[in-house]
């Protein structure tokens, strides 16, 4: 077989109501899909790979017969739901729609909210027509949350989304057909405060205040169904219950309580698939494993089939696949796992040890840390990997990751204890202060200020103690708020009300004091991010800011070029 020497990395962590790991990994379709399309994201384009007219009666004679010689993954695409809403809280920024068939849609959800005068309303330079769409990821579970994008039309004489509150929006997947627009069931709710893409960029161009998010401000309304498409064959429904069978033999998740198998065969050709708690950050991993499971052994036995995939294993150009075979068959390839694990190349080693860790096993926790530290390109998947060991060992690992230079690092590692147990005291305090979270670790690295744009809205302090520069200066956030220091060591904030009246509050130089000062006058993400943004740019906050630094699935990496360190905490990179 031919060495594949540079490859690209195809991981991904779906997002959970209370962490995410790192971002989707799925492709996203360029129209709109309903919640039952088929991804390609397992299978190429070649027709020779579509099952659905295959027969496994009439295949030749294999080995081993694996899942996937008769299925494909169903309900892996991304689903895209979309609405018209309106925003409210603007600054005179806001203006009156034109008319539209947007404009008239708008209309009749305001009146059927009972909105008195919603052409008023509509007319008012405070509010604003905009259009609203998210995008909710394969296997998502009702009440999840998820990001909501929001967008001034191109008629539209709004100038700025900043300050704004999006009213509750149903959200729906469209289709055309036939040359009209269907919308299909409300699959989410969406609804908060919006913060304009400006201030997330730390950015002064107007054009770009309006179009904003918010962050976890959609409510998944139906589950998402997950399962495998099998094709029609001679004796279906013989082959679908030995698939289902196949698949319970080696996973199993809870059901109110009470063990159950992972899979059950719901229709003719289907077999629908629950998660188990331990892929619950990487739902592509576990369906490439499920697809992996053998269902049938035709002429070799399960035990020469474990050997032959050992072999394999400490093959650079195979090990990878194999080590996903092993990770399918369960508990009784172990031991060649624990070969892989000691074997000179640190390919093999990775491999091997991400395997084990999905097996329960911790075996392989020095080279996974050894490679979210060093390795950006596979940092993704050692993490989530580490994430799926619910172990003192593994939490003490990923609490070392805290003290990375990394920035990736940190706040990956962070993400996954955070996914593991909300309320670790590694964490530091979590203040839910104004609808988004403020963490304080105490950390010796060079501190960091760290804000997502994605996921949630949270703050994490990497290091206490963090203060404001010892020297006067003024921060605005909008039109209401302002930070100020004259006496360096003493702050205040204040509020300037719409009645022409003013709140404050005097603090000192911390910066967690200061965010929560903030907060207690009634300020929100977004103004709080434009104050982090605005005392760096003038020099006034010696920390550093970082936004959104998960590490990323589709990077490019070497197996021949994977070098692991002999020790832990060796250099990484930056």
């Amino acid at each position: 077989m031919t060495v594949i020497h540079r490859r690209t990395l195809k991981t991904t962590t779906p997002r959970t109501p209370i962490g995410v790991v790192g971002t989707l990994a799925f492709s996203i379709f360029a129209s709109v899909c309903s919640s039952g399309c088929i991804s390609t994201i397992f299978r190429g384009n070649d027709p020779s790979n579509d099952v659905t007219a295959t027969s496994a009666e009439e295949e030749e004679p294999q080995p081993v017969r694996l899942i996937s010689d008769i299925a494909r993954p169903w309900g892996m695409d991304v689903a895209i739901v979309e609405g018209i809403s309106l925003v409210m809280g603007l600054n005179g920024t806001g203006s009156d729609p034109p008319p539209s068939s947007q404009r008239d849609q708008l209309l009749g959800e305001m009146r059927t909210r009972e909105v008195k005068n919603p052409a008023k309303v509509l007319a008012s330079p405070n509010t604003s027509l905009v259009l609203v769409r998210a995008f909710i990821p394969p296997g998502v579970q009702e009440g999840e949350r998820i990001d909501i994008e929001v967008d001034v039309p191109k008629r539209s004489e709004t100038t700025s989304l900043r300050g704004g509150w999006l009213m509750l929006s149903p959200l729906r997947p469209l289709a055309v057909l036939d040359n009209q627009i269907h919308e299909g069931h409300v699959l989410a709710l969406a609804e908060g405060p919006i913060i304009d893409r400006a201030t997330l960029e730390g950015s002064d161009d107007g054009a770009i205040q309006k179009r904003g998010w918010i962050l976890g401000g959609g409510k998944v309304k139906k589950s998402r169904e997950l399962g495998l498409m099998l094709g029609r064959t001679e004796h279906w429904f013989r082959v679908v219950r030995e698939v289902a069978a196949a698949v319970n033999a080696r996973f199993y998740t809870y059901d109110h309580g009470q063990k159950v198998g992972a899979a059950e065969a719901k229709r003719d050709t289907f077999v629908q698939l629950l998660r188990p708690r331990r892929y619950r950050n990487n739902l592509t991993r576990f369906m490439r494993v499920s697809l992996n499971i053998p269902y049938r052994f035709e002429t070799m036995t399960r035990i020469d089939y474990i050997r032959e995939l050992g072999r394999e294993l400490l093959a650079i150009e195979t090990a990878e696949d194999a080590s996903v075979k092993l990770e399918a068959i369960g508990d009784d390839a172990v031991p060649k796992l624990l070969e892989g694990l000691q074997h000179s190349e640190s390919a093999v080693q990775f491999y091997a040890a991400e395997a084990l860790a999905y097996l329960g096993r911790g075996d392989g926790i020095k080279t996974l840390v050894a490679v979210a530290k060093n390795d950006s390109a596979l940092r993704l998947r050692a993490l989530t990997a580490l994430g799926a060991l619910e172990d003192m060992d593994a939490h003490e690992s990923l609490t070392s990751l805290l003290e990375s230079e990394s920035a990736e690092t940190r706040y990956g590692a962070f993400t996954v204890l955070q996914d593991l147990n909300p309320q670790d005291p590694t964490l530091g305090r979590n203040k839910n202060i104004s609808g988004f979270n403020l963490f304080g670790l105490a950390t010796t690295q060079a501190p960091m200020v760290h804000v997502s744009r994605k996921n949630r809205p949270e703050i994490v302090l990497f290091g206490q103690g963090q203060q404001f520069a010892a020297t006067p200066f003024v921060l605005f956030a909008g039109k209401q708020f302002v930070v100020k220091c004259d006496v360096p060591g003493q702050i205040v904030v204040k509020r300037f009300r719409g009645d022409g009246g003013e709140e404050a509050r005097n603090t000192g130089p911390i910066l967690a004091e200061v965010i929560q000062a903030m907060a207690e006058l009634g300020a929100e993400y977004p103004q709080v991010v434009q104050v982090l943004q605005e005392s760096k740019r003038q020099g006034m906050l010696d920390s550093r800011l970082v936004f959104d630094a998960l590490p990323r699935s589709g990077r490019e990496y070497s197996p021949t070029e994977l070098q692991l360190p002999s020790e832990v905490d060796a250099p990484e990179d930056p």
